[in-house]
């Protein structure tokens, strides 16, 4: 149990090193590592200490009954001793009695004889009540170190648990941290290799919701928006709004002006298709992107039209 516990500790630990150092977060990979080596260290004492505290206290239960015994016979001497003083103080007392009934006319000799005897026996109780029961104190003891070792071995297992708890979160964290750059990486390089509008409004949408989601960074975000401008205008220049690639530069140059057309045609409040200014300006930006791709559009459908007039005419 102890070394699948501390296998599962490492395995969880070397992975948020891994994904720290693949995005070059060195302190990050550090803090992973020491947080592993801390709940391993706990770990290890748990278990260390799991067999120790037992073993202990078995050792002193051992030694408690030893003086338990020890003591109990010392307490019987003791308690003989004055026994057996009490049983010569008693026969001298009622051998004195014997004389005075002799002495003293009326003199009632059973009724004092009694009367020593009574207090022998109150002395003898009271001896037996001022003697511990020796065995009863060692189970009591036993069972107060039992519940100690319980106590310890719960606050020992408590802290573990925070400590392998601490490790996981760190892991989690790296790795959702090189999963989320990953995603930003993949999406910009799409982002800057789309060949159509109509793909570039995709991945708009798969932008949209990383964003909407909280999975991107303020600055990834301004990068997005950039690439996102970029590509627009790069393709809208290119006249390739909905043309594929194979096609001639005339039907390259109608589609343009056609895509450009509608879109400029528009009101100001969208603009084609997923970007559109509403969505963008809920991300904050939205507003002036909106504006400058209308303005594009607007720019991309009289050049488009002119374009496609001299291809005709050639």
């Amino acid at each position: 149990t102890v070394l699948g516990d501390l296998a599962n500790t490492a395995s969880v630990t070397f992975s948020g090193i891994y994904a720290a150092i693949a995005e070059g977060d060195l302190a990050g990979a550090m803090d992973v590592l020491w947080a592993g080596l801390y709940a391993g260290w706990l770990r290890g004492v748990e278990a260390l200490m799991g067999a120790v505290d037992p073993f202990i206290s078995t050792l002193q239960g051992a030694f408690d009954y030893v003086a338990a015994s020890i003591l109990f016979a010392w307490d019987g001497l003791v308690n003989g001793l004055a026994a057996m003083w009490d049983g010569l103080e008693s026969r001298i007392q009622k051998g004195w009695n014997y004389v005075q009934s002799f002495i003293k006319e009326g003199f009632k000799l059973e009724q004092e004889n009694a009367k020593v005897d009574s207090e022998m026996k109150a002395r003898e109780r009271s001896r037996q009540m001022a003697t511990p029961d020796r065995f009863k104190i060692a189970d009591e003891q036993i069972a107060q170190r039992e519940q100690e070792n319980k106590r310890r071995a719960d606050a020992r297992r408590t802290a573990t648990q925070a400590a392998e708890g601490a490790v996981a979160g760190a892991s989690r964290g790296k790795r959702e941290t090189q999963a989320r750059n990953q995603q930003f990486a993949d999406l910009l390089k799409q982002i800057e290799g789309a060949s159509s509008l109509s793909t570039l409004a995709d991945l708009y949408g798969e932008f949209d919701a990383l964003s909407s989601s909280g999975r991107l960074s303020s600055a990834q975000a301004a990068t997005l928006e950039t690439a996102l401008e970029d590509a627009q205008e790069r393709l809208n220049k290119a006249g390739m709004g909905g043309a594929s690639a194979g096609a001639s530069p005339s039907e390259k140059a109608a589609a343009g002006a056609g895509a450009a057309g509608v879109d400029a045609a528009q009101s100001k409040a969208e603009v084609a298709g997923t970007f559109s200014s509403t969505n963008l300006g809920g991300m904050g930006f939205g507003s002036s992107l909106g504006e400058r791709q209308l303005t594009v559009l607007e720019t991309i459908a009289s050049n488009t039209s002119d374009l496609h007039g001299s291809l005709i005419a050639e």
